[in-house]
């Protein structure tokens, strides 16, 4: 039965993390950088992370030279999950606390409850990733409380799954459930 909870939670972060990388490309304008974006979702949907991150990196100094602090933020969050998918903790890890940085400069303006916490949550599963088991479960409860905020009830499912597989890593069975 233990075994396959953890599966099922497992499989579900999987959909929504995959779900939540579509969900960002929304926000962004039509424009050159916004296809640039679609373009790298494209490449670590087939699978081929090295050229995502590539493309990422360019769109998030566009989106910098551009003075996009929200857009630039999404994209090294992305930019992050994508490190993630090809091991590089470092990298990944990098790209969050730049993320981090930015949107504290960028906390008055619309849309930044949902970046934080599509961020928060790139966090959470780099933090889970690399064994950092309680940071998170503290992570992505913050990532939740953001995601009320910006009234995303999806990403509130997403992340309540998110700390339920922590729970599970950490021993935690019945809290899990």
């Amino acid at each position: 039965m233990k075994i396959s909870l953890r599966w099922i939670a497992i499989a579900l972060c999987t959909l929504i993390l995959s779900l939540q990388i579509h969900w960002f490309i929304p926000v962004y304008a039509q424009t050159s950088t916004a296809r640039l974006v679609q373009t790298a979702k494209k490449s670590y949907d087939a699978g081929q992370f090295f050229q995502a991150a590539q493309t990422l990196k360019q769109a998030a100094q566009e989106y910098a030279t551009k003075n996009s602090p929200l857009h630039q933020a999404q994209a090294l969050s992305l930019l992050s999950l994508t490190y993630q998918k090809l091991g590089q903790w470092q990298a990944a890890q990098n790209a969050i606390v730049q993320s981090l940085t930015i949107l504290k400069s960028a906390s008055r303006q619309p849309k930044h409850s949902q970046i934080l916490a599509q961020v928060l949550n790139a966090q959470g599963h780099l933090q889970l990733a690399t064994g950092q088991l309680e940071s998170a479960l503290e992570t992505w409860k913050r990532a939740e409380t953001a995601y009320r905020q910006a009234k995303d009830s999806v990403g509130v499912i997403g992340c309540r799954i998110s700390q339920a597989q922590a729970m599970q890593s950490l021993g935690f069975y019945r809290r899990a459930q």
